[in-house]
């Protein structure tokens, strides 16, 4: 006796119906026939990607992973379900790979209201995080008279050449998904300023005076003796002379320090 009739397939489903790259997608669905299912076949048809697999003919589920590195888009699943006699019925069912999260990105260093030395180097650290995968990441920084740059990194990490200009600088942290998906951190602001050096200290006697010799002193700078200023006469850039003997008791060590009017402030030079 010939038969004739085909296997009924009913049910068929993906879910979830929407997934990230990287997730699994389970399909079911029930198959029968008048004398039985003797095997099926699952095609799962999308973007650059066409694969068939067998399963037994008591089947109801199959479930599959795919790469993070999936391609977006429309796929489709279409069950066959055999008999042995040739004949075959057929079902299908549709889902979607999509990521529309961007991924999150925090600044961890450094903090607002940083001072940095111009010409030095200054190290800026963030943490970024996606559901799928972090795929690129750059810090953007913009400052005084113009500048704006964009730097690429790597690991959340990037040494800055601060360059030679004073002022207020923004630094924000950017990282993409695979997906393109773009993620941008809070803001800091800093400040970069031109440091004072102090290299020598020269003391002379009747009058008392002390002249500081050094780099970069700016006009209007405080001059600090362990933590109070006191009055100086202002040379030029790299000498000013203080002439109040009190805050130096003899053979008692004090700190100095000289802090420019732009925040700038120097080494903490010890004298006694």
């Amino acid at each position: 006796v010939s038969d004739a009739s085909d296997p009924v397939v009913t049910g068929m489903s993906a879910a979830p119906s929407t997934i990230i790259p990287g997730a699994a997608v389970t399909f079911t669905w029930s198959s029968s026939d008048n004398v039985g299912v003797s095997y099926q076949t699952i095609q799962i048809s999308g973007p650059s990607f066409d694969n068939t697999y067998a399963l037994p003919g008591e089947s109801s589920t199959y479930s599959m992973s795919f790469s993070k590195y999936a391609i977006l888009g429309s796929y489709t699943a279409t069950l066959m379900a055999y008999d042995a006699a040739g004949n075959s019925g057929t079902a299908t069912a549709s889902f979607t790979i999509a990521d529309t999260h961007a991924p999150t990105v925090s600044l961890t260093s450094p903090i607002s209201g940083t001072i940095v030395d111009t010409g030095s180097a200054l190290n800026i650290t963030w943490s970024a995080t996606d559901d799928v995968m972090v795929a690129e990441e750059f810090v953007e920084i913009n400052g005084p008279s113009g500048y704006h740059q964009v730097f690429n990194a790597a690991q959340s990490s990037y040494a800055w050449a601060v360059p030679n200009l004073v002022g207020s600088y923004t630094i924000t942290a950017h990282a993409k998904d695979l997906a393109g998906n773009e993620g941008v951190s809070g803001s800091v602001t800093i400040s970069a300023a031109e440091f004072p050096m102090i290299t020598v200290a020269q003391k002379g006697q009747n009058p008392f005076k002390l002249k500081l010799y050094g780099s970069d002193f700016q006009p209007g700078c405080e001059v600090m003796v362990d933590g109070h200023a006191v009055a100086y006469t202002f040379k030029n850039s790299g000498k000013l002379k203080i002439t109040d003997k009190s805050p130096f008791p003899k053979g008692v060590a004090v700190d100095i320090q000289i802090i420019n009017p732009d925040g700038g402030y120097s080494n903490m030079f010890q004298y006694t």
